[in-house]
């Protein structure tokens, strides 16, 4: 695509300006197809809310962190 703009800036005559452009716009569109595509399957391969992590705690999560902390906080003071 860039070399189509870079083509496009330089054209000689409309008639290659106008190419230029239309191969830009072709690009263009095959690339957001080809970025939806990915999202889609993105979003296929994990659904919002699923998780291969296990389910945690997060009150127990939390006071091990801080029963782990609590020696340098002590010492830190």
């Amino acid at each position: 695509m860039k070399t189509q703009a870079q083509i496009a800036q330089i054209a000689p005559d409309e008639a290659t300006r106008a190419r230029a452009l239309a191969q830009i716009t072709g690009g263009v569109d095959r690339t957001d197809r080809m970025v939806r595509q990915l999202l889609d399957m993105t979003a296929a391969e994990n659904p919002v809310g699923a998780s291969d992590l296990p389910k945690q705690d997060g009150a127990r999560i939390l006071a091990e962190v801080a029963e782990g902390l609590s020696g340098l906080a002590a010492a830190r003071g």
